[in-house]
């Protein structure tokens, strides 16, 4: 599929891969979930993808998210967490970020994250050699060529 992907999209296309290291990040900063991604989205939008991203500056910008990821009652707070501290203090994009959350189930791209998304798990978890090749095949469609991993180095 990997192979395939490159075939037909070559480099048309970039992938953000944020990696969390449960080892690593306290207990306080796991405590409560969704505080946890809402932090994590914004810290690599700020941090990793402003700086390596091959769409740096954009205009606007859509995160589509998997509804089975966070709590019915904080489904609006991503987007207005993401608008208030990329938005206001330093302009991340023209217009305010928009976040749309989706069934996987009726999304083939979602189904494509999440696809990716158990090669990394298998890759850096798992040591599957596999998968460590497969993420290799798009490994130049990674944005700034590697995964974003937290707590940083």
């Amino acid at each position: 599929i990997y192979q395939k992907l490159n075939e037909k999209c070559g480099d048309c296309f970039e992938i953000g891969i944020i990696v969390l290291d449960n080892r690593m990040a306290t207990a306080r900063f796991k405590a409560v979930t969704s505080r946890t991604f809402n932090y994590l989205i914004e810290l690599y939008l700020d941090k990793y993808f402003r700086k390596h991203s091959i769409y740096r500056n954009p205009k606007s910008m859509k995160l589509i998210i998997d509804e089975r990821s966070v709590a019915t009652e904080l489904k609006y707070t991503l987007r207005e967490y993401l608008n208030t501290n990329l938005n206001i203090s330093t302009l991340f994009c023209e217009e305010d970020i928009q976040v749309e959350y989706h069934d996987s189930k009726n999304f083939l791209m979602l189904q494509f994250t999440d696809f990716v998304a158990n090669t990394v798990y298998r890759s850096v978890q798992k040591k599957d050699n596999t998968a460590k090749d497969n993420i290799d095949l798009i490994k130049t469609n990674l944005c700034g060529g590697n995964y974003f991993r937290f707590p940083m180095n």
